[in-house]
């Protein structure tokens, strides 16, 4: 096909674009309030705050480049999200139900709505949704302790294999340690 190269290239630079589209937005929703709310940079020009930021965030990147990168990546991957998540879903419908009161959160609703919640919402957010929400984290702890997580390790690839349209595998699974278990779930 005669347009191939161009039409690749133009692929790419729109996810090219789209990549940096999404920082600016990133990093200006984290720019505004440790600059503007926070004053966590005092009365340092913005510029040197989007900088350290931007440098910081370069620094982190840097883990994922080495050898042992998919390694680091396949932590970052699989274990920061999820707990801690689970952990914040929980605080938030325990404050809601028990702390603010569901008494409290039916008047903010029919003040705002004119109508009050309905009985389904005021049992599900009051024992329902913390319960389901604990089992699942206790679940999530058991399994994460049961269970032995893998990575993908790289492994070189032999040329050969593909000009001789061979099956290849550039990865081979292999066992997260110990060490790196027990700190993702701490």
């Amino acid at each position: 096909m005669a347009g191939t190269p161009f039409f690749a290239f133009v692929f790419f630079f729109m996810l090219f674009n789209l990549g940096i589209s999404s920082q600016f937005g990133t990093l200006a929703g984290l720019v505004t309030p440790l600059y503007n709310d926070l004053r966590l940079f005092g009365k340092a020009r913005k510029e040197l705050c989007v900088a350290v930021l931007a440098i910081g965030f370069l620094l982190i990147g840097l883990l994922f480049t080495p050898g042992n990168g998919e390694y680091i990546l396949q932590l970052f991957d699989n274990f920061p999200v999820t707990m801690p998540l689970l952990v914040v879903g929980i605080t938030e419908i325990v404050a809601t139900g028990w702390i603010f009161g569901i008494e409290n959160f039916d008047a903010a609703i029919q003040d705002m709505t004119g109508a009050p919640c309905p009985l389904y919402f005021k049992i599900c957010i009051k024992y329902i949704s913390p319960a389901v929400m604990l089992v699942l984290l206790c679940w999530l702890l058991i399994y994460s302790i049961i269970n032995v997580d893998t990575y993908g390790a790289f492994v070189n690839c032999n040329p050969d294999d593909v000009l001789n349209n061979r099956t290849v595998t550039f990865t081979v699974d292999k066992e997260l340690p110990g060490w790196a278990r027990a700190v993702a779930v701490s």
